[in-house]
């Protein structure tokens, strides 16, 4: 089995199961949940920024825009809440 690298953690050792944190930001794997769950939504990309106000979430469209092509991710905090 091989050996975790960097941004690679062993999640489940008994079944060689890994993470790579790399591979996921490389497919923008955050932007393209966000952008199907808002299109689920019927919502465009400036109501969901202003839905999220609701729930602490402070950010607007380009922030937002941001996050579903990849060039920023939210934080912790933001996820939790999303």
């Amino acid at each position: 089995m091989a050996k975790p690298g960097k941004n690679r953690v062993s999640l489940d050792a008994r079944r060689g199961g890994h993470y790579d944190a790399g591979a996921e930001d490389a497919r923008h794997t955050i932007g393209r949940k966000l952008a199907e769950g808002r299109r689920r939504r019927g919502l465009s990309q400036g109501e969901f920024a202003s839905l999220l106000g609701d729930f602490g979430i402070r950010i607007g469209l380009r922030g937002y825009a941001k996050w579903e092509t990849g060039e920023t991710v939210p934080n912790a905090y933001q996820l939790l809440a999303i």
